[in-house]
C-alpha cells in the first residue's frame, strides 16, 4: 500500500493498525478489520473500522494527524448492566486495557473515541475519571434492563498539531559519568579522573567499591587524593562512549597509560604515573564490575557481572545511575580500571516554558499496538539554556513494559519519543526526531539505554 508523499502500512504483531504518513497511527479493533477510500464527492480519504461507518482523515499538511496510545474493552454484549467499577477492571486487565486502566489519570487531557455495537462512533469525547466513563457507558450503549444488547470499546487518541514545533534537541546523559569527568575535560585531554567526583565522599567510595569487586581488595583507605582517583581511566572515543570493549581488541590493542593516568604498582602497591606502558584485560580479576549510585551521588551497591544481568534493570526503576568497571593490568601486573558508562539515565531538552507547555515521553515497540504516555518533571528549565534532568525512573516503566522480556532477550524492545502538549488546547507536537533506544546485551553489558534519531 503506497501514498504519494509518506508511506502507509500495516504495523503491529497482528496487523491492527494502518500507519500514516508523519507516524500517526489508526488503531482498529480485534478481529482487525479496516478499509480506506477515497470519496471523490467530498475530495477526501475515509477509513471504515471493524466494519462501521467511514470516516475522513486528514493527513499531511493539511490536517490534523492522531497519535494513537491505546484501547481498552468497555462491555461484551450481554454483559451485565449497569457497568460497575469492578467489572471494568476484569474486564480490562488481561484484555489489552491495562495500561490506560492502570494510568487514566496520566491521559485525562487526551481525546477518546467510544465504538458500539458494529461501529457507531462518538468521537470526540472527553473523561476525567474512570467513573465517568462508567457512567457513560450505562447512559449509551443499548441495553435491556438487565443486560447490555451490544459491545462497547474505549480508544484513546491525541491530535497531532503541526504549529507546535517539535523537540530538536535531547541530549542523554549517565549522571556518574559526568560527575567523573572535570569541569574542563574533553576527549584526548582527560584521560583519567583527575578530582573529587562528588561533594561528599560518595564518589570515592563508589570507585573504591568498584575496585573491590575487580580485584579483591579495597584500593586505599578513605579518604583519598587524586592519587588514587586518576587510577581510574575514562574513555577518550565520545563516539564510543557506551560501547563495551572487546576484550581480544584490548589485548591486540593495549591501552596506553599516558597522560594523567595513575596505576597501582604491583611490587609496592603505591599509586604512581603509568607512563607510557601498555595495559591490557586483567586475566586474574573478573570480567566485569558494576558501581550503583543514588540520582543524589550516595553510593548504593556493587554488583558482579553475573548478578547485574538481572539487577540492573531493578536499579535503573529507581533512577540510578551505574558504571562498568573493566580490570586492567600490565605485563609486570600493575593495575588499573577502565571505567565505562551503563547507558544513560537523564535527558536534557533545549529550553522550554513550562508555563505554556508539558513535557511528555511516549513509548510503544512493534509488537505491541499499545503506546505508553508518561508526563515528565525536568528538574530545571532556564529560559535561553536548557530544561532538565529528567531521569530514567520517570519513564523507565512505559519503555519497558514495552518488552516481551523484562531483561531484553526478546525482540520486541521497546523505544520512546518525546513530546510537548499545549496545555491551552492540549494538542500534541508530533514526536521528536531523537528517540530513547534499548541496547541488546552484549559484551558483558547488560540491557541499557541510549539515544539516537529515528532509523
Amino acid at each position: 500500500m503506497s501514498h504519494q508523499g509518506g508511506a502507509w502500512g500495516w504495523v503491529g504483531e497482528s496487523g491492527r493498525a494502518l500507519e500514516l504518513p508523519g507516524g500517526s497511527h489508526c488503531d482498529v479493533a480485534p478481529p482487525g478489520r479496516a478499509r480506506l477510500r477515497y470519496d471523490e464527492s467530498v475530495d477526501a480519504l475515509q477509513l471504515s473500522r471493524d466494519g462501521g461507518a467511514y470516516e475522513n482523515l486528514q493527513v499531511g499538511s493539511g490536517g490534523s494527524e492522531r497519535l494513537a496510545y491505546g484501547t481498552m474493552p468497555l462491555v461484551w454484549p450481554w454483559a451485565n448492566y449497569p457497568l460497575t467499577a469492578g467489572a471494568l477492571n476484569g474486564r480490562a486487565l488481561g484484555n489489552g486495557g491495562e495500561e490506560l486502566y492502570e494510568n487514566f489519570d496520566l491521559y485525562t487531557r487526551s481525546r477518546w473515541r467510544i465504538v458500539v455495537g458494529d461501529g457507531q462512533v462518538y468521537d470526540p469525547l472527553s473523561f476525567s475519571t474512570l467513573a465517568e466513563v462508567v457512567a457513560w457507558v450505562n447512559d449509551n450503549v443499548p441495553n435491556n434492563g438487565g443486560n447490555f444488547t451490544a459491545g462497547a470499546r474505549l480508544f484513546c487518541y491525541d491530535a497531532v498539531d503541526e504549529s507546535i514545533h517539535p523537540l530538536s534537541i535531547v541530549f542523554g546523559r549517565n549522571a556518574n559519568m559526568a560527575r567523573l569527568k572535570s569541569r574542563y575535560w574533553s576527549p584526548g585531554v582527560q584521560n583519567a579522573v583527575t578530582e573529587r567526583p562528588w561533594s561528599d565522599e560518595g564518589g570515592d567510595e563508589a570507585l573504591n567499591e568498584l575496585w573491590t569487586e575487580l580485584f579483591g581488595a579495597p584500593l586505599a583507605a578513605l579518604p583519598w587524593t587524586d592519587n588514587e582517583r586518576r587510577c581510574f581511566w575514562l574513555s577518550r572515543n565520545m563516539k564510543r562512549l557506551y560501547d563495551m570493549p572487546n576484550r581480544s581488541a584490548l589485548a591486540a590493542a593495549p591501552i596506553p597509560g599516558s597522560g594523567n593516568r595513575h596505576m597501582q604498582q604491583y611490587e609496592s602497591g603505591d599509586r604512581v604515573p603509568a607512563g607510557g606502558a601498555g595495559f591490557s584485560w586483567s586475566d586474574s580479576a573478573t570480567e566485569f564490575a558494576y558501581v550503583v549510585v543514588s540520582p543524589a551521588g550516595a553510593y548504593q551497591e556493587r554488583l558482579d557481572a553475573w548478578s547485574a544481568m538481572s539487577q540492573i534493570p531493578r536499579c535503573l526503576s529507581t533512577g540510578a545511575s551505574i558504571l562498568a568497571g573493566i580490570p586492567l593490568e600490565s605485563s609486570l601486573g600493575d593495575r588499573a580500571v577502565l571505567v565505562k558508562p551503563v547507558g544513560i539515565d537523564q535527558v536534557y531538552f533545549e529550553y522550554v516554558d513550562q508555563s505554556l507547555y508539558r513535557l511528555e515521553f511516549v513509548a510503544g515497540s512493534d509488537r505491541d499496538l499499545t503506546r505508553r504516555m508518561r508526563v515528565l518533571s525536568p528538574e530545571f528549565s532556564t529560559p535561553g539554556q536548557y530544561t532538565g534532568p529528567c531521569t530514567i525512573d520517570q519513564w523507565w516503566d512505559a519503555v519497558s513494559r514495552a518488552t516481551t522480556s523484562y531483561h531484553g532477550h526478546g525482540p520486541g524492545l521497546g523505544t520512546g519519543a518525546f513530546q510537548l502538549r499545549d496545555l491551552s488546547t492540549n494538542r500534541v507536537s508530533a514526536l521528536s526526531a531523537a528517540q530513547v533506544k534499548w541496547l541488546r546485551r552484549y559484551r558483558g553489558r547488560p540491557l541499557a539505554c541510549v539515544v539516537g534519531n529515528k532509523p
